[in-house]
């Protein structure tokens, strides 16, 4: 899990990201909608930008 900065206000699947929130969720996630946002609105890209990574704890 890592955390991301909302850049736009947007819905994908069901779920509403509000611009200059911070969200936490799968980098895979997060690449997932930055594919999908590039392709739809590619002005807007990136959608989600990395501000923190977490490290697995060992």
């Amino acid at each position: 899990m890592a955390k991301y900065k909302v850049t736009s206000n947007f819905v994908i699947d069901k779920t509403q990201y509000d611009k200059n929130t911070v969200v936490e969720i799968s980098k895979t996630s997060a690449d997932k909608i930055n594919k999908r946002g590039a392709k739809s609105h590619p002005t807007l890209a990136p959608f989600l930008v990395l501000v923190e990574e977490k490290k697995a704890n060992n």
